[in-house]
């Protein structure tokens, strides 16, 4: 599989919260040859946790005010950012 085979997209159902809410998150991946991915969900600034972090889709609960970025890296090594 290379990196033009798959394509990645983070799909997120609301991109701004308060303290102690929840993000639902999926991973929308184009798979030309359907091989076989791996997903690792990971954020920058460590303001909140994840329900999982490996798998199609994840939660993030924020425990802190501030911005966040959480990436998606699908294998072989491709990453989305949100």
């Amino acid at each position: 599989m290379s990196a033009e085979d798959v394509g990645v997209k983070i799909v997120a159902d609301k991109t701004s919260v308060k303290v102690g809410e929840t993000i639902n998150l999926s991973a929308n991946v184009t798979n030309k040859d359907k091989d076989e991915v791996t997903y690792k969900w990971s954020c920058e600034n460590y303001s909140g946790s994840f329900d999982k972090t490996n798998g199609e889709t994840a939660k993030f609960t924020t425990d802190s005010a501030g911005k966040e970025v959480i990436k998606l890296t699908v294998s072989p090594t491709l990453t989305e950012v949100l």
